[in-house]
């Protein structure tokens, strides 16, 4: 059977389920053909001046899912892993359409993770794992700038770091926020950041951020555990923060009289940490890293296990007190 281009006469919305219906069929020859034509027809459109709205992209990942879904083989799926996250790349300049790709992506994964077996869950965790690569990488060439890390992470909240139970399983959460440091460091060495003096506090802000609006236990214990214990471990990315600035952040949220009670403990847990990892890297400014990656593990004892349970007492008397009134 040879499978025909979708012709340019029909509408929009016509493509678009052409397209997902293509991406869904059993023949892999035809599938790739498909992707193909997709990348082509994205890329023309986006280049016409074309806007992709979430609707839109809501058809092209729907067959983009079910293409992965009927993909077999371990390399063949590691491949059309990359080039599904690569179609991102069709949309050139256009922020709006970028976002909305991968905002359609994480919405339809969220939805769908609870129905996956033990047969398919790995493959597409491997395509999580690379579009979350290449949310970082949109945001390396937007040079980490305040306004597109808010652009991005207002999404992720609806999403990935919602604090809504119903809006993502746990086990999604828990994958995401334990890969995020591992995928940023891959982005920072790929483009060569390790020695430029890029800021990245507004990345980390926004996590804050995300633990600040969290209603579930879980997110707020993986968030911490996950990614501020664990930062300790990257220096090549503590280097490029401004800690002063997130302890500052930490501490004016955990102060907000509508701060849920252990999310407040859980950011005066952060503002200590960043307070002593601040002195700490201070003190050895210029060591090895080898040398600030052991000062900075020391310090970061300062945030526990637990985020609920830590004692915000060092964050001193006034933030003490405030508590107390709880």
């Amino acid at each position: 059977m040879v499978m025909e281009e979708p012709s340019t006469d029909l509408s929009a919305v016509q493509l678009e389920i052409e397209f997902a219906k293509k991406l869904a069929v059993n023949d892999k020859m035809q599938r790739d053909k498909a992707m193909r034509h997709l990348w082509r027809w994205l890329r023309a459109e986006s280049e016409g001046g074309k806007k992709f709205s979430q609707k839109d992209l809501s058809l092209i990942w729907k067959g983009l899912y079910y293409c992965m879904w009927m993909c077999d083989k371990p390399k063949v799926q590691d491949e059309l892993a990359s080039n599904m996250v690569k179609l991102s790349d069709c949309f050139a300049s256009q922020t709006s359409s970028t976002l909305n790709f991968f905002d359609t992506f994480f919405q339809m994964f969220t939805r769908e993770y609870p129905r996956l077996d033990k047969f398919r869950i790995d493959k597409f965790l491997t395509l999580t794992r690379r579009m979350l690569h290449r949310t970082l990488v949109w945001l390396h060439s937007k040079d980490w700038s305040e306004k597109s890390v808010k652009d991005l992470f207002a999404r992720l909240q609806l999403h990935i770091f919602s604090g809504d139970n119903l809006a993502c399983p746990e086990g999604l959460q828990g994958y995401i926020s334990e890969i995020f440091l591992q995928e940023f460091t891959k982005v920072l060495t790929e483009t060569d950041n390790l020695k430029s003096t890029v800021d990245l506090t507004p990345v980390f802000m926004a996590v804050i951020d995300a633990l600040n609006k969290s209603n579930t236990p879980f997110l707020r214990q993986v968030l911490t555990k996950n990614i501020f214990q664990c930062i300790r471990n990257h220096s090549d990315i503590i280097r490029r923060v401004n800690t002063a600035v997130l302890a500052a952040y930490a501490l004016e949220l955990g102060k907000e009289p509508k701060c849920l009670v252990k999310n407040r403990r859980a950011l005066y847990n952060i503002f200590n940490y960043f307070s002593t990892l601040k002195v700490r890297i201070e003190t050895i400014e210029g060591e090895q890293p080898d040398v600030i990656a052991a000062e900075v593990s020391d310090a970061g004892e300062a945030i526990t296990d637990d985020a609920g349970e830590a004692n915000a007492d060092d964050a001193g008397e006034a933030i003490a007190d405030d508590a107390d009134s709880e």
